[in-house]
């Protein structure tokens, strides 16, 4: 009786053992997986694993990582995040040319002259995205525009293409500036 209780005590020390170290080749299998593919197929193949619960979080983990990168592409591709460095650099540069432009802007505004050679165009965005507003004809012009704000530029009369990308959308016209006026952008 005592040999077969000793031998029992083995057989199941063995076993544990045995157990403990497949769970460790199991467990170190887990950290060296590292596609949300074999995450997957290591959680099919072992469903009673002690390890699923590690498994699962780093496959969360992994799946969210993918979605992050998927959203900046998205992003990027969409013209979300491509302008912000051109924006804030135009956006100092205007705002150190403001004092000199404000009195022009205002002088043309109210001139009611109808020979006058330039005219003002305001630019309001109503987006919740910085927009760059290109003006491009006989002259080109960048003209920075803030998210939920407007801003104004003098231009000489003439014929222009109108164009500015912001939150995805595009905006694109042609349009004959022969008088001062505004366009509003949702």
């Amino acid at each position: 009786m005592f040999l077969k209780k000793h031998i029992e005590i083995k057989f199941l020390a063995a076993f544990f053992f045995f157990l403990i170290s497949f769970n460790n080749h199991l467990f170190s299998q887990v950290l060296d997986l590292n596609t949300t593919e074999q995450l997957e197929n290591f959680i099919k193949k072992n469903p009673n694993s002690t390890e699923i619960s590690y498994a699962q979080q780093k496959l969360d983990l992994l799946q969210q990582i993918k979605s992050l990168q998927k959203k900046v592409h998205d992003y990027e591709t969409l013209g979300y995040l491509d302008n912000t460095e051109e924006f804030n650099e135009l956006m100092e540069k205007y705002e150190k040319e403001k004092k000199g432009n404000t009195v022009n802007i205002l002088n043309e505004m109210f001139d009611v002259d109808s020979h006058k050679a330039n005219a003002t165009l305001k630019v309001i965005n109503e987006s919740a995205c910085n927009m760059i507003f290109k003006i491009e004809g006989a002259q080109n012009f960048q003209l920075p525009v803030p998210a939920k704000g407007d801003n104004i530029i003098v231009v000489p009369k003439g014929n222009y293409n109108l164009s500015g990308r912001m939150c995805g959308s595009v905006y694109e016209t042609t349009k004959n500036i022969d008088r001062n006026f505004a366009i509003k952008i949702h």
